[in-house]
């Protein structure tokens, strides 16, 4: 994929829950989108680290240009 071309949002929506999510190993309340490139992230996980950790594993995500992190972090979290 050169700069110039990206993927549709669904597409890159479909790629994020595959290549991030789906093998995001900690619990999680989470829910993506995907609006230009753009992927926020809403809900909660139940520590700092997953937040961070599942933060990156969306920023690894070919395609994606932002992250809008909105993520909690509660204890309650499942």
């Amino acid at each position: 994929m050169t700069p110039e071309e990206s993927y549709d949002d669904a597409t890159l929506l479909q790629k994020v829950r595959s290549e991030a999510l789906g093998h995001f190993p900690g619990p999680r309340s989470v829910e993506v989108d995907v609006s230009d490139d753009v992927v926020p992230i809403d809900g909660s996980v139940p520590r700092e680290e997953h937040r961070s950790e599942l933060v990156e594993m969306i920023e690894d995500v070919e395609g994606v240009k932002a992250i809008e992190d909105r993520l909690e972090v509660s204890l309650s979290s499942r």
